[in-house]
């Protein structure tokens, strides 16, 4: 995945108007691998419920997904460290349940242990939660005739 900053609106293509509260739940991150982890960008990583948390997929755990992050919530960032069995104190945006539609080519393609992610098994977990994937360009052009 690429190092740039991602932004809600990059991994989340389409959720219903004035609906989020029902698909969006605001929750701490915990970790819960054998070491401690330090991502730089954690919009787009797959997770999975850890009682009133979330914590990140491990060792093919994809197919057991429960949720992707999609966003920060304010005077959050992006990177986040934790030693292990740390909770982060920030709160984030996890998409928990559909109909929604993700840019799958913004999720994040391995792991916090820097496993692969397999992402045909992702895409059958997320479908299973409602949760369409798709591909976007990352540009765009316009017919001018």
């Amino acid at each position: 995945m690429a190092a740039e900053t991602l932004y809600m609106q990059d991994i989340l293509s389409w959720i219903p108007e004035n609906k989020t509260e029902y698909f969006l739940e605001v929750l701490n991150i915990e970790n819960k691998s054998l070491v401690g982890i330090d991502i730089a960008e954690v919009i787009g990583m797959p997770v999975d419920r850890e009682g009133a948390n979330v914590t990140p997929i491990l060792d093919s755990a994809e197919a057991s997904v429960e949720g992707i992050i999609v966003g920060v919530t304010d005077g959050v960032t992006n990177d986040l460290a934790l030693a292990v069995d740390a909770v982060s104190a920030g709160k984030y945006f996890v998409l928990t349940v559909g109909p929604a539609i993700i840019n799958i080519d913004r999720v994040h393609d391995t792991d916090v242990d820097d496993n692969p992610i397999d992402i045909a098994a992702l895409t059958t977990a997320l479908k299973a939660l409602g949760i369409k994937v798709r591909s976007e360009p990352a540009v765009s052009s316009t017919q001018t005739t």
